[in-house]
């Protein structure tokens, strides 16, 4: 699954995904830039989500943790 960000540019996308990436890491998510994905320069970017480890009943603390880093790393 991938979360796309809405951004005026793929720039700033994919540092916002770098940041978010890493903070939900830090909380104990794993979740992947969308931009590590990309052949090319460009694009939108986003998150790359896996469920296939984990148990259902776990997604939406998991969910929370991705909210979370989003607030701490775009406030406002």
């Amino acid at each position: 699954m991938c979360a796309l960000l809405r951004s005026g540019d793929a720039a700033t996308a994919d540092a916002v995904a770098d940041a978010v990436a890493g903070r939900a890491r830090a909380g104990g998510v794993l979740v992947e830039p969308l931009g590590r994905y990309r052949a090319e320069a460009g694009g939108r970017g986003g998150l790359v989500l896996g469920y296939g480890a984990i148990d259902a009943a776990d997604v939406p603390a998991g969910l929370d943790r991705i909210a979370a880093a989003f607030r701490e790393v775009t406030p406002g």
